[in-house]
């Protein structure tokens, strides 16, 4: 377990991360929900298309089909456009 208190160290890494990563990742959210927003997406949880492009996330939905089969789940149905 970590120490209950953190070093000056550790603090101003935490410190770091909030002012920049937080911050960074704050603006990509709002752009990528503005493109969701735009009616140009399917809803679901996953973007996947038929070709498997770069901009397709059909690693996630293989993760998960890996998961739940591990879990002994079923898997959210995929239906790639």
């Amino acid at each position: 377990m970590p120490p209950k208190t953190l070093g000056p160290v550790d603090v101003e890494i935490i410190k770091q991360h909030r002012e920049t990563t937080f911050c960074e990742d704050g603006e990509v959210v709002k752009s990528v929900q503005r493109g969701f927003e735009s009616g140009g997406f399917e809803k679901g949880m996953v973007v996947v298309d038929t070709t498997c492009s770069s901009m397709s996330e059909h690693p996630i939905v293989a993760f998960h089909e890996h998961y739940y089969a591990a879990m002994g789940d079923t898997p959210i149905a995929c239906n790639p456009r």
